[in-house]
Formats: structure tokens, C-alpha cells, sequence
């Protein structure tokens, strides 16, 4: 199904991943209106905030890079989570870097990234910061292209391009 939805052959959606995308809506439309972080995360003013930016780019000739960043202001990504998985478990992961990388790419400045989550089940929310170096840029790309480039011989050895197009 993963292949599949690679290709956009078909969709799957969660009852958790539609809840999601609610809140992210409803998030997006009250940064838009009050130029703050959701009353859900505090509420903090923010300055030029850009919600829901879709950024595209070509790492290469078989590589597109794209990603949806949940708000950008001030060289902060802000990234929203909903569910039961703390905002520090998400942190630990390459998401942010990613989306810094690509930022970067785009010319953006960004120095940090706030990973924020909101348990409805317990309506709690938590907050996890990455800072972004050198280092940790450099180790987002590696990572991109580490895994995408064995996603992409996979897909080539077992003709699934040529499948699925």
C-alpha cells in the first residue's frame, strides 16, 4: 500500500490522521486571525507567522524534496502534533531537519524548531526544541539521501515505476 500511495494510486486515511488534519486546519485559521501560536500551545504572539508553507525542491534529477511546514516565523519552524507520542519522541526524529533543510534551500534563516503536541485524549500539550546547526543540517541531507536513495533503488529493481505509472 506504501507504493501505492507513493504514486498516489490510492489514499489511506486513519480516523487519527483525519482527526489531525482538523486540528492543523482549525490551528491554521486561528494563526491567520490572531498572529499567535493556538491557545492550545500558549497562545505566544508571533511576528510574520507563515502557516502550512508547501515548499518543492530538486536535490537532483531523480530527488524532489517536498514538505509542509506547520508555521515559520522568525527563523522558528513550528511543527504541531496531535496524539499520545510526546513532543520529545518527535524531536528525536529528522522531521524538523528536513523541514530546516528545505527551508534553507528555499533562502529562509532558521534557527531553531519547536516540535509542539497537543494530547486531546488527555487535552495536554508539551513542547520539545531542536536547535539547527551545521552539523544537524548536514546530517538531515545525509539522512534524505541515504533512505531515499534505497527507496529509489528499490523501486527501480523491482520495476515499480514502470507499474505503477
Amino acid at each position: 500500500m506504501a507504493v501505492e500511495m507513493y504514486f498516489k494510486v490510492c489514499d489511506f486515511e486513519t480516523p487519527a490522521m483525519i482527526e489531525g488534519k482538523e486540528y492543523h486546519k482549525q490551528w491554521e485559521e486561528e494563526i491567520q486571525k490572531n498572529k499567535r501560536l493556538p491557545l492550545v500551545f500558549g497562545g505566544e504572539k508571533l511576528v510574520d507567522p507563515k502557516p502550512e508553507i508547501k515548499l518543492f525542491y530538486n536535490l537532483n534529477d531523480w530527488l524532489d524534496l517536498v514538505g509542509i511546514i506547520d508555521c515559520y516565523d522568525q527563523k522558528t519552524i513550528h511543527e504541531f502534533k496531535t496524539g499520545v507520542t510526546t513532543s520529545q519522541s518527535y524531536a528525536n526524529g529528522m522531521q524538523i531537519g528536513v523541514y530546516a533543510l528545505l527551508l534553507k534551500l528555499h533562502g529562509y534563516q532558521v534557527n531553531q524548531g519547536v516540535v509542539h503536541r497537543y494530547n486531546q485524549h488527555m487535552q495536554k500539550a508539551d513542547a520539545s526544541y531542536v536547535w539547527i546547526t551545521k552539523d544537524y543540517m548536514n546530517k538531515a541531507l545525509d539522512w534524505v539521501e541515504t533512505y531515499s536513495s534505497e527507496m529509489h533503488n528499490y523501486l527501480e529493481a523491482n520495476d515499480l515505476y514502470k507499474k505503477l505509472n
